[in-house]
């Protein structure tokens, strides 16, 4: 279990994205977007305007597709 995920009956949920890629028209917004967050972890994202900060959002909760890439939600372990 991560560091921070209290011990007992709570679940070990893990966000993995791996080489994730988005456009919006023929303009790609971002490629090669790869981490990791287990329960109770955070993220901090940042940048200019049109940069695909909430493109990255829309496509990591399934608003969007991905021009390349994956998403992968695990609870303990096992794929959601």
């Amino acid at each position: 279990r991560c560091g921070d995920t209290p011990a007992g009956d709570e679940a070990l949920t893990v966000l993995t994205v791996s080489s994730l890629a988005a456009r919006r028209g023929d303009d790609r917004l971002f490629s090669g977007v790869h981490f990791a967050l287990r329960s109770g972890e955070s993220l901090v994202l940042t940048g200019r305007n049109g940069t695909g900060k909430s493109t990255l959002i829309r496509v990591i909760g399934g608003l969007l597709p991905a021009d390349e890439g994956a998403v992968q939600v695990e609870v303990d372990g096992a794929p959601v």
